[in-house]
C-alpha cells in the first residue's frame, strides 16, 4: 500500500491499530499517562474504533512533563529537543534513535514530494545549537532518505552563506523565513545574483507561516520568492511534531503523515471537535514516537483541515494556513486581534520591509496599537495605517524606525524565531511569534 494514496478505509484501519498500540504502550510504561487517563474515566480498552478518538482525554504543555510522560526508559534515549519556554517553562522531548529515524524518515517523504532527490544540493542554514533538533533530523532525511549532498552552514554570517552558494552550487535552500529573506535582500551587496550563478529548484522554510486566508502567499512569501528568483514552499513544523508536514506543488496546504500523525480541530473554548473545512484549534495524536507519543495534544494553532483529494493525487488530509495562535489572540479595544493579520496588512504597503507591533497603555489608561515600520515617507505611513485599520478594525499609530533596530529588536531575547510583537498591557512584558 502506498501510504500516499490510501484509501479512507484503509487510513482510518492503520489509524486504529497504530493509536491502540500507542495507548497501551503508553498506559503500561507512563506514570504520567497512567494517572492522566485514569482521571479522567479512560482506558485504553475504551478505544474501539477511531470514533473513539474524541473519548481521549487532552494533552498540552500545560501537563505535559518530558521525564514523567516518557514511555522508553532513558537508557534508549539518544537526543532531547526542548519547547522554547517563551511562554512558560520548557517541556523536553525524549527521543530513541528509532524515533530520530523515523522523523528524518516522514520528513524525506515530504521532499520526494516536492522533487528532492540525489541529485541535489541542500543547503541548511538553521541552528543546530541550544538542544534544538530540527537541524539534525532535516540533515538526516536530506543526506541518508534522499541522498543529496547537504550543506550544514547553519545561519552565519551573509558573506560566508555567499561565498558556499558560489562555490558549491546549492540547488535546495532552507532556512526560516526572516533568515531568507534578510540574507535575499544582502545579495546585491555582495555582487551576487542567484539566477545568474545558481540553478535553484526551490527554497523551503519552517517557523513562520508563509500563507494565510485559503493558501494566499503572504507578502513575505512572495518576496523571498522574488528576491532567489525560485519557487518558495512551506513546512509546517514545531518541537512537538518533530517532522515536520510539508506542502506539495499544487500549493493546497501542509500534507499530513496520517499514519502517524491524527489531526482534528476542535473549538478552543468548549474542545468540541470541528468539521472539515471549520476554523478552530489544530490538536494532534502523534502514535509513532517510541519515546513520548502525544494524544490530542493542543498546539495552540488555529487552522482548518481539508480531506478532499489533493491535485497531487496523494489522499492525505491536509491542515490549512495557520491564522494565529490561540494564546496569541488579542483583545485590542474590544477587537480580536492575531499579529499576522497586522503583519500582513503593514507588508503589503510597497516600501515597507520590515515591522514590529506593540500594545500598549496611554497615560489616561486607553489602548494603543502602534506599529513601527522602516520607511519615512508621510504616504507610506498614511497608506500602512489604513491598511491595518481595514484589516483589524484598529486605528493604530504607525511610526518610523530603522530597518537595523527593527530586525534586532526582533531577537532582543535572544531566541532564533523572531519576535515581532509586545504586549505591555500585562504585568510582564512577554513577546509573540507573529
Amino acid at each position: 500500500m502506498d501510504p500516499e494514496r490510501a484509501s479512507p478505509e484503509e487510513i482510518r484501519h492503520i489509524q486504529h491499530k497504530n493509536v491502540a498500540a500507542a495507548l497501551g504502550r503508553a498506559f503500561e510504561n507512563s506514570p504520567f499517562y497512567r494517572r492522566h487517563f485514569q482521571a479522567h474515566g479512560f482506558l485504553p480498552g475504551d478505544f474501539r474504533s477511531m470514533d473513539d478518538i474524541s473519548r481521549l482525554p487532552f494533552t498540552g504543555r500545560s501537563v505535559l512533563s518530558g521525564h514523567d510522560a516518557a514511555c522508553a526508559p532513558r537508557s534508549l534515549w539518544v537526543d532531547i529537543c526542548p519547547t522554547s519556554g517563551t511562554t512558560g517553562r520548557s517541556i523536553y522531548f525524549p527521543m530513541t534513535a528509532a524515533d530520530l529515524d523515523l522523523f528524518a524518515a516522514l520528513s524525506a517523504r515530504g521532499g520526494r514530494g516536492l522533487g528532492i532527490d540525489e541529485g541535489d544540493t541542500v543547503q541548511v542554514m538553521i541552528t543546530s545549537d541550544n538542544l534544538m533538533q530540527p537541524s539534525r533530523v532535516m540533515t538526516q532525511a536530506f543526506q541518508y532518505h534522499l541522498g543529496c549532498l547537504t550543506l550544514r552552514a547553519g545561519p552565519v554570517g551573509h558573506a560566508r552563506q555567499v561565498e558556499i552558494m558560489r562555490e558549491l552550487k546549492p540547488t535546495v535552500l532552507f532556512g526560516i523565513p526572516s533568515y531568507l529573506l534578510s540574507l535575499g535582500r544582502s545579495l546585491g551587496d555582495y555582487g551576487f545574483d542567484p539566477r545568474k550563478e545558481l540553478d535553484l529548484k526551490l527554497l523551503i522554510s519552517t517557523g513562520d507561516t508563509i500563507y494565510h486566508g485559503r493558501w494566499e502567499p503572504t507578502a513575505q512569501n512572495r518576496e523571498i520568492s522574488r528576491l532567489w528568483g525560485a519557487p518558495y514552499y512551506s513546512i509546517l513544523g514545531s518541537t512537538e511534531l518533530n517532522a515536520g508536514l510539508w506542502e506539495c506543488p499544487a500549493r493546497n496546504g501542509h500534507h499530513v503523515h496520517w499514519d502517524y500523525y491524527i489531526p482534528e480541530i476542535v473549538d478552543p473554548g468548549t474542545g468540541e471537535s470541528l468539521p472539515p473545512g471549520q476554523k478552530g484549534e489544530l490538536t494532534l495524536t502523534l502514535t509513532g514516537r517510541e519515546a513520548m507519543p502525544l494524544f490530542r495534544y493542543r498546539t495552540g494553532d488555529v487552522t482548518a483541515i481539508e480531506d478532499s483529494p489533493c491535485p497531487c493525487g496523494r489522499t492525505s488530509p491536509r491542515i490549512m494556513a495557520i491564522s494565529g495562535r490561540t494564546d496569541q489572540m488579542l483583545k485590542v479595544k474590544g477587537t480580536a486581534v492575531f499579529p499576522i493579520q497586522v503583519e500582513e496588512a503593514v507588508l503589503s504597503v510597497e516600501g515597507v520591509s520590515a515591522h514590529r507591533v506593540e500594545v500598549s497603555l496611554d497615560g489616561d489608561g486607553r489602548e494603543v496599537l502602534s506599529v513601527f515600520i522602516d520607511s519615512q515617507k508621510e504616504e507610506v505611513l498614511a497608506l500602512a495605517a489604513r491598511r491595518v485599520k481595514d484589516a483589524v478594525n484598529i486605528t493604530p499609530r504607525i511610526l518610523w524606525e530603522s530597518r537595523e533596530i527593527i530586525e534586532k529588536s526582533w531577537h532582543a531575547d535572544g531566541g532564533q524565531k523572531p519576535r515581532k510583537f509586545i504586549d505591555h498591557r500585562k504585568p510582564r512584558s512577554v513577546a509573540h511569534e507573529i
